[in-house]
């Protein structure tokens, strides 16, 4: 349930169209109500387009004074093809990431 609406969500939320030319790959952490809690940049490209995907809108940012943030329950890898096509599946057996800054 919560690779489909990751899936969604980011779908709906990625408006631009892609100037790179190879995968943007993402380790994505997600909480149990879906939210993007943060993520890890899975190559360079990552690094260097990460403005051109909507993760860094979509991230998780606690309300000042409120709660803390919510424990992440799952982790995706999210993937952002130069021809438009969005992969979410679960980082089981992946490597590991580098954190995003």
């Amino acid at each position: 349930q919560l690779n489909q609406q990751l899936r969604s969500k980011l779908d709906a939320a990625w408006d631009t169209r892609p100037t790179f030319d190879e995968n943007l790959v993402y380790r994505v952490s997600v909480a149990r109500n879906g939210d993007i809690l943060g993520f890890r940049y899975g190559n360079d490209a990552a690094v260097n387009y990460v403005k051109q995907t909507p993760l860094l809108d979509l991230r998780y940012n606690p309300i000042e004074g409120g709660s803390a943030q919510p424990e992440a329950i799952a982790q995706f890898r999210v993937v952002f093809q130069p021809n438009g096509v969005l992969e979410v599946s679960p980082w089981d057996g992946y490597p590991p990431a580098s954190p995003s800054p």
